[in-house]
């Protein structure tokens, strides 16, 4: 699309408004809500998703600003050199069993554990 084309109204209203750029540390950590990040190119968005530079992909699962400030805080918290913040308390529970057991293990656990666990 050209420069003197105008957009489309869904094209706008899907693509717009657009974050302001800041000049300005703020006092605290910005809370980033968003779940998917923009990318100039496919091939800049495939060095991200493949870790050959950093970036954010998808803050459901490869994690945002947002929680990286939290790792740091409680790996700092915690005196240890890292931690890991989870989207929720049923992503918790899995890693940890997951991690703890082993293929063929049984796992008992009782219905007050965790609301849905």
């Amino acid at each position: 699309m050209t420069e003197d084309q105008k957009k489309g109204f869904s094209t706008r209203a899907v693509h717009a408004p657009r974050a302001p750029d800041v000049d300005q540390q703020p006092s605290s950590v910005p809370i980033y809500q968003s779940s998917t990040w923009r990318f100039e190119t496919s091939e800049d968005y495939a060095e991200v998703i493949a870790f050959r530079r950093p970036g954010y992909v998808y803050g459901r699962g490869y994690g945002n600003p947002t929680v990286e400030a939290f790792e740091r805080a409680m790996a700092d918290l915690e005196g240890t050199e890292s931690a890991y913040g989870f989207a929720s308390g049923m992503a918790a529970i899995h890693a940890t069993v997951t991690m703890l057991a082993s293929g063929g293990d049984r796992i008992v656990a009782s219905p007050e554990l965790y609301g849905g666990a």
